[in-house]
């Protein structure tokens, strides 16, 4: 993974702990870490290729790898909220994590 490929600054988005306040209530996700990724939107092709968790996914976002990344987050990117459905560690080596998401509030 080149250096170069991660130009996107995005956040990530995490669910509150506990998810609800005093009288029940469901609150908002807060903001989590800030990472540079890069990003590519899904072809209707790649999307039969992808794992069949991610097959809804319109967006995949390659990163340096972090552990802990759960499905239930969502990121942030310029204004637009991506729900993440599957985490893939490359290899299973640690060092690189891709990123099926749903773009949210967008037009895809």
């Amino acid at each position: 993974m080149k250096p170069s490929d991660l130009r996107h600054r995005v956040t990530f988005r995490v669910p509150p702990d506990p998810p609800t306040d005093a009288v029940g209530g469901e609150l908002d996700y807060v903001d989590g870490d800030t990472t540079w990724a890069g990003m590519t939107f899904i072809a209707g092709l790649e999307k039969y290729a992808a794992n069949s968790l991610a097959a809804q996914a319109t967006h995949k976002f390659t990163m340096r790898f972090r552990a802990g990344v759960m499905p239930n987050w969502k990121l942030t990117f310029q204004g637009r909220t991506f729900h993440i459905l599957y985490a893939n560690n490359v290899g299973g080596q640690g060092v690189s994590l891709e990123l099926y998401c749903q773009e949210i509030n967008g037009t895809t």
